[in-house]
């Protein structure tokens, strides 16, 4: 997500696999800016997942089992 410059609203930027705008709007509890076309997030590299792993070895924030 960022915001955007003129109404300092927030917009949503992607959507990660298996996740619909739909999804993301109802879930989210206030208006927010949705583009036209949504792309999907794009994967972490690996070094960036490798540094999660690290901080999170338990899996609190990642998801316990989750790759």
């Amino acid at each position: 997500m960022t915001f955007e410059e003129k109404t300092k609203r927030m917009k949503l930027l992607s959507v990660h696999p298996c996740v619909t705008v739909q999804q993301v709007l109802e879930n989210t509890g206030f208006d927010l800016l949705v583009p036209e076309n949504v792309p999907e997030t794009e994967p972490p590299m690996y070094a960036e997942l490798k540094i999660v792993r690290e901080i999170d070895p338990t899996g609190i924030y990642l998801g316990k089992g989750k790759q």
